[in-house]
């Protein structure tokens, strides 16, 4: 029960709900978090598990993806700075 208990964790954290979870059994619960991609952070370097956030327009470099507290403390302030720029603001 330990490994549905951490793929199920897996797949929440990449959005997927738990009322969709309920709709499948055990075995394809930990297949498709077996799916789910390892990836390294370009800002912060640490590992996670998932697809990440496009690091642009702060990182242009092919491939590089930011976790999720990167991207909403580095990438996201960035865009909004940006589009208040090109406003005029």
């Amino acid at each position: 029960m330990a490994e549905l208990a951490a793929a199920k964790e897996i797949l929440l954290s990449t959005g997927v709900l738990m009322q969709q979870l309920e709709h499948y059994d055990a075995a394809t619960i930990i297949e498709s978090a077996k799916r789910v991609p390892e990836n390294k952070c370009c800002f912060c370097g640490d590992m996670f598990r998932g697809w990440g956030h496009n690091p642009s327009p702060v990182m242009e470099r092919e491939g590089a993806v930011a976790c999720l507290d990167c991207n909403a403390g580095i990438v996201l302030p960035q865009r909004i700075r940006n589009g208040s720029r090109a406003r005029g603001e």
